[in-house]
């Protein structure tokens, strides 16, 4: 299993890079440019602690699931978006 640190962080640095334009040329105003980060660090920081904990409950109680690879990937790279 491979993940996408590159690409995702690549992108979310030119959309960082571009709502900093817009803000700096006045199409936003520095609060929504802000609030706008915030809301995307916390959906980032919500899924990644509920792919988390579900990966937490299949190990703690021995439940095996064909998905949980999935799951483990998207924990992973939720993780990586989020840093």
């Amino acid at each position: 299993m491979t993940y996408e640190l590159i690409s995702v962080s690549i992108i979310l640095i030119l959309g960082y890079l571009g709502s900093y334009l817009l803000y700096q040329k006045n199409y936003l105003k520095k609060a929504t440019h802000i609030r706008l980060w915030n809301i995307l660090i916390l959906i980032t920081f919500l899924i990644s602690v509920v792919a988390g904990l579900i990966l937490l409950c299949l190990v703690e109680y021995g439940i095996t699931i064909p998905n949980s690879q999935g799951i483990l990937y998207w924990h992973v790279e939720f993780g990586i978006t989020m840093f």
